[in-house]
């Protein structure tokens, strides 16, 4: 069990006539897959975001375009995402046991702060 942690996630969309966006990096929950709950899931982990879900306690329109979810991480092991070549996440909103879909997963580096230094890291100056 690798536990429950706070990540930055995004999102990679994916819109009708292949025009693709990023979303602005979010605070998310990355937990274990419940395998009792959901057996037939291949993902190990999932990660839950808040405003993902319209007032009407459905899933909102853009997220039907979500290609794969980004997570932002300095410790990549640290995730537990699983092994192979494609490794997916489940994503969740807030409500629970509302719906899950499983997407594949990037891992990239934490965005560092907007300082001189983090700059430099980043590669940008």
């Amino acid at each position: 069990m690798a536990g429950e942690m706070k990540v930055s996630v995004s999102f990679l969309l994916e819109f009708p006539g292949g025009d693709m966006a990023v979303t602005a990096a979010r605070e998310g929950e990355l937990y274990d897959e419940d395998k009792e709950k959901h057996p037939e899931s291949t993902n190990a982990r999932c990660v839950e975001m808040t405003g993902i879900i319209g007032p009407d306690g459905k899933e909102l329109p853009w997220v039907k375009y979500v290609e794969k979810v980004i997570i932002y991480s300095n410790e990549p092991d640290s995730l537990k995402l699983g092994e192979g070549e494609v490794v997916e996440v489940g994503l969740t909103n807030e409500i629970p046991d509302t719906w899950t879909k499983t997407k594949q997963v990037l891992v990239a580096k934490a965005i560092p702060p907007f300082t001189v230094e983090g700059l430099r890291v980043a590669g940008l100056i």
